[in-house]
């Protein structure tokens, strides 16, 4: 079993938007969304990851710069 010192809110927002991410990279294609989570050195680690074909140069430059990473017209950047 695994513990985890966290808000639960914030989580719950932080893998709900994760999980849409990946859902919209995926789209139409048949596709996997894998999340895990373990110990590394005293602290919890989360991983979310998808068969998506991945961030476009652009926005992997941009990923954590908030309202400069979005790769929808609608998007924030937040994500």
């Amino acid at each position: 079993s695994l513990e985890i010192d966290a808000d639960p809110e914030h989580l719950f927002r932080a893998l709900q938007n994760l999980l849409r991410n990946s859902i919209e990279a995926i789209g139409e294609a048949p596709g996997e969304i894998t999340v895990g989570c373990h110990q590394a050195g005293g602290e919890s680690v989360i991983e979310v990851a998808d068969t998506g074909p991945g961030l476009p140069d652009h926005a992997r430059e941009n990923l954590f710069k908030p309202f400069k990473a979005t790769t929808s017209p609608h998007g924030a950047g937040l994500g």
